[in-house]
Protein backbone atom coordinates (compact mmCIF):
# COMPACT_ATOMS: atom_id res chain seq x y z
CA UNK A 1 0.00 0.00 0.00
CA UNK A 2 1.73 2.90 -1.00
CA UNK A 3 0.38 6.82 -1.28
CA UNK A 4 1.97 10.04 -2.04
CA UNK A 5 1.03 13.19 0.27
CA UNK A 6 2.34 16.32 0.34
CA UNK A 7 3.41 18.19 3.50
CA UNK A 8 1.82 21.77 4.45
CA UNK A 9 4.42 24.51 4.62
CA UNK A 10 4.30 24.02 8.98
CA UNK A 11 5.88 20.45 7.81
CA UNK A 12 2.87 18.46 8.72
CA UNK A 13 1.09 16.01 6.75
CA UNK A 14 -2.37 14.26 6.67
CA UNK A 15 -2.15 10.22 6.75
CA UNK A 16 -4.77 9.00 4.65
CA UNK A 17 -7.92 7.55 6.40
CA UNK A 18 -7.05 4.02 4.40
CA UNK A 19 -3.90 3.35 6.45
CA UNK A 20 -5.54 5.24 9.61
CA UNK A 21 -8.64 3.01 9.83
CA UNK A 22 -5.94 -0.49 8.75
CA UNK A 23 -3.95 0.59 11.66
CA UNK A 24 -6.19 1.56 14.56
CA UNK A 25 -5.27 5.52 14.58
CA UNK A 26 -7.78 7.43 15.31
CA UNK A 27 -7.65 11.73 16.60
CA UNK A 28 -5.51 12.61 19.48
CA UNK A 29 -3.70 9.72 18.94
CA UNK A 30 0.39 9.21 19.40
CA UNK A 31 2.88 8.73 16.56
CA UNK A 32 5.97 7.85 17.13
CA UNK A 33 8.72 9.16 14.47
CA UNK A 34 11.80 7.44 14.07
CA UNK A 35 14.37 8.39 11.69
CA UNK A 36 16.30 5.16 10.50
CA UNK A 37 20.14 5.28 9.87
CA UNK A 38 19.24 4.75 6.24
CA UNK A 39 17.18 8.28 6.07
CA UNK A 40 13.77 6.50 5.92
CA UNK A 41 11.23 7.81 8.49
CA UNK A 42 8.96 5.17 9.88
CA UNK A 43 5.42 6.48 11.65
CA UNK A 44 4.53 3.83 14.61
CA UNK A 45 1.55 4.15 16.39
CA UNK A 46 2.07 4.68 20.16
CA UNK A 47 -0.93 2.92 21.19
CA UNK A 48 -0.43 0.04 19.72
CA UNK A 49 3.50 -0.38 20.53
CA UNK A 50 2.45 0.37 24.13
CA UNK A 51 -0.10 -2.49 24.12
CA UNK A 52 2.46 -4.73 22.37
CA UNK A 53 4.82 -4.31 24.87
CA UNK A 54 2.48 -4.17 28.03
CA UNK A 55 0.97 -7.24 27.06
CA UNK A 56 5.06 -9.00 26.92
CA UNK A 57 5.47 -7.60 30.40
CA UNK A 58 1.83 -8.37 32.08
CA UNK A 59 2.73 -12.41 31.02
CA UNK A 60 6.83 -12.32 32.04
CA UNK A 61 6.41 -10.38 35.00
CA UNK A 62 3.40 -12.16 36.89
CA UNK A 63 4.10 -12.74 40.51
CA UNK A 64 6.77 -10.02 40.34
CA UNK A 65 7.57 -8.15 43.92
CA UNK A 66 10.35 -5.47 43.78
CA UNK A 67 11.50 -6.86 47.51
CA UNK A 68 12.34 -10.22 45.33
CA UNK A 69 15.71 -7.73 44.20
CA UNK A 70 15.71 -10.17 41.47
CA UNK A 71 17.50 -8.05 39.34
CA UNK A 72 20.63 -7.79 42.04
CA UNK A 73 20.93 -11.09 42.59
CA UNK A 74 21.03 -11.29 38.67
CA UNK A 75 23.49 -9.12 38.86
CA UNK A 76 25.63 -10.26 41.33
CA UNK A 77 26.03 -13.79 39.61
CA UNK A 78 27.09 -12.29 36.14
CA UNK A 79 29.02 -9.81 37.33
CA UNK A 80 32.81 -10.40 38.53
CA UNK A 81 35.08 -8.14 40.32
CA UNK A 82 37.93 -7.66 39.51
CA UNK A 83 40.82 -8.30 41.64
CA UNK A 84 44.20 -6.68 42.02
CA UNK A 85 47.88 -8.28 42.53
CA UNK A 86 50.03 -5.94 44.57
CA UNK A 87 53.86 -6.56 45.44
CA UNK A 88 54.20 -8.55 48.08
CA UNK A 89 52.54 -11.76 46.50
CA UNK A 90 55.41 -10.86 43.82
CA UNK A 91 58.01 -10.97 45.83
CA UNK A 92 56.58 -14.23 47.82
CA UNK A 93 55.77 -16.31 44.95
CA UNK A 94 59.11 -16.09 44.08
CA UNK A 95 60.53 -16.79 47.36
CA UNK A 96 59.53 -20.21 48.19
CA UNK A 97 60.53 -19.79 51.62
CA UNK A 98 58.22 -16.93 52.49
CA UNK A 99 54.66 -17.91 54.29
CA UNK A 100 52.89 -16.06 52.01
CA UNK A 101 54.71 -18.51 49.13
CA UNK A 102 51.92 -21.01 48.06
CA UNK A 103 48.73 -18.21 48.32
CA UNK A 104 51.04 -16.25 45.76
CA UNK A 105 51.30 -19.60 43.64
CA UNK A 106 47.83 -20.21 43.87
CA UNK A 107 47.11 -16.24 42.46
CA UNK A 108 49.76 -16.39 39.91
CA UNK A 109 48.47 -19.52 38.67
CA UNK A 110 44.86 -18.57 38.49
CA UNK A 111 45.35 -14.56 37.08
CA UNK A 112 41.97 -13.87 34.32
CA UNK A 113 40.00 -11.39 33.32
CA UNK A 114 38.58 -10.68 36.63
CA UNK A 115 42.67 -11.43 38.64
CA UNK A 116 45.27 -9.55 37.19
CA UNK A 117 49.02 -8.13 38.31
CA UNK A 118 48.97 -4.46 38.60
CA UNK A 119 51.02 -2.76 36.46
CA UNK A 120 52.69 -0.42 39.36
CA UNK A 121 53.53 -3.85 41.19
CA UNK A 122 56.01 -5.09 38.62
CA UNK A 123 57.83 -1.47 38.31
CA UNK A 124 57.91 -1.46 42.28
CA UNK A 125 59.19 -5.44 42.07
CA UNK A 126 61.94 -3.87 39.20
CA UNK A 127 62.73 -1.32 41.19
CA UNK A 128 63.01 -3.17 44.44
CA UNK A 129 65.14 -5.48 42.89
CA UNK A 130 67.82 -2.60 41.34
CA UNK A 131 67.65 -1.31 45.05
CA UNK A 132 68.63 -4.65 46.65
CA UNK A 133 71.72 -5.00 44.17
CA UNK A 134 70.02 -7.44 41.55
CA UNK A 135 72.60 -7.45 38.36
CA UNK A 136 70.92 -6.41 34.80
CA UNK A 137 71.44 -10.85 33.94
CA UNK A 138 69.29 -11.40 37.56
CA UNK A 139 66.60 -9.21 36.65
CA UNK A 140 66.35 -10.56 33.27
CA UNK A 141 66.17 -13.91 34.08
CA UNK A 142 63.27 -12.67 36.96
CA UNK A 143 61.29 -10.98 33.97
CA UNK A 144 61.89 -13.85 31.64
CA UNK A 145 60.02 -15.58 34.05
CA UNK A 146 57.69 -14.02 34.79
CA UNK A 147 56.88 -13.15 31.51
CA UNK A 148 56.06 -17.06 30.72
CA UNK A 149 53.84 -16.54 33.28
CA UNK A 150 51.58 -13.28 33.25
CA UNK A 151 49.87 -12.69 29.64
CA UNK A 152 49.67 -8.98 28.73
CA UNK A 153 45.94 -8.93 28.96
CA UNK A 154 46.23 -10.18 32.88
CA UNK A 155 47.95 -7.03 33.55
CA UNK A 156 45.95 -3.61 35.19
CA UNK A 157 47.71 -1.38 33.15
CA UNK A 158 47.83 2.18 35.05
CA UNK A 159 46.00 5.34 33.17
CA UNK A 160 46.37 8.92 33.74
CA UNK A 161 43.53 9.33 35.86
CA UNK A 162 45.05 6.69 38.06
CA UNK A 163 47.79 8.82 38.71
CA UNK A 164 45.75 11.45 39.26
CA UNK A 165 43.54 10.10 42.20
CA UNK A 166 47.18 8.29 43.76
CA UNK A 167 48.89 11.86 43.61
CA UNK A 168 45.66 13.07 45.77
CA UNK A 169 46.10 9.97 48.08
CA UNK A 170 49.48 10.85 48.27
CA UNK A 171 48.83 14.26 49.47
CA UNK A 172 46.09 13.76 51.65
CA UNK A 173 46.73 10.21 53.47
CA UNK A 174 50.49 10.52 52.80
CA UNK A 175 50.54 6.52 51.75
CA UNK A 176 53.82 5.15 49.58
CA UNK A 177 54.02 6.20 45.89
CA UNK A 178 52.97 2.47 44.71
CA UNK A 179 50.63 1.64 47.12
CA UNK A 180 48.72 5.20 46.29
CA UNK A 181 48.72 3.99 42.63
CA UNK A 182 47.46 0.13 43.62
CA UNK A 183 44.71 1.90 45.65
CA UNK A 184 43.06 4.33 43.28
CA UNK A 185 43.08 1.25 40.50
CA UNK A 186 41.06 -0.35 43.01
CA UNK A 187 39.08 2.53 43.97
CA UNK A 188 38.04 3.03 40.55
CA UNK A 189 37.23 0.03 39.06
CA UNK A 190 35.71 -0.85 42.75
CA UNK A 191 38.37 -3.71 42.44
CA UNK A 192 39.33 -5.47 45.45
CA UNK A 193 43.37 -5.65 46.65
CA UNK A 194 44.63 -8.56 46.82
CA UNK A 195 47.64 -7.79 49.56
CA UNK A 196 48.60 -7.34 53.13
CA UNK A 197 49.49 -4.32 53.38
CA UNK A 198 47.11 -2.24 56.03
CA UNK A 199 47.58 1.20 54.62
CA UNK A 200 45.88 -0.30 50.89
CA UNK A 201 43.09 -2.26 52.78
CA UNK A 202 42.14 0.90 55.00
CA UNK A 203 42.11 2.93 51.57
CA UNK A 204 39.93 0.86 49.94
CA UNK A 205 37.77 0.53 53.47
CA UNK A 206 36.23 4.49 52.53
CA UNK A 207 37.11 4.59 49.13
CA UNK A 208 33.43 6.58 48.90
CA UNK A 209 35.17 9.13 50.97
CA UNK A 210 38.14 9.34 49.09
CA UNK A 211 36.49 9.60 45.87
CA UNK A 212 33.83 12.42 47.34
CA UNK A 213 37.06 14.40 48.68
CA UNK A 214 39.05 13.85 45.44
CA UNK A 215 36.02 15.31 43.49
CA UNK A 216 35.82 18.21 45.26
CA UNK A 217 39.90 18.60 45.17
CA UNK A 218 39.47 18.11 41.47
CA UNK A 219 36.72 20.53 40.73
CA UNK A 220 38.52 23.44 42.67
CA UNK A 221 41.75 22.91 40.59
CA UNK A 222 39.44 22.92 37.58
CA UNK A 223 37.83 25.97 38.50
CA UNK A 224 40.81 27.79 38.70
CA UNK A 225 42.33 26.48 35.75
Amino acid sequence: MYYVIQIDNRGRIIIPWEIRNKVGIKPQDKIIIRLRADNIIELIPFNKLYKEVSEVFKEKFKNWKEEDHEATNLLMKVVKYVEIIDTVYLVAFLIDSDPLHDKAVQFIESLSPTRKISQASLLELDLLMKARGFNWKERLRTWLLLSSLIPKDFIEVILPFDLSLAAFIVYKYELDYFDAIISAQCILRNAKPLTTDREILQMISKSFEVLEEFKQHHNSIMTVL
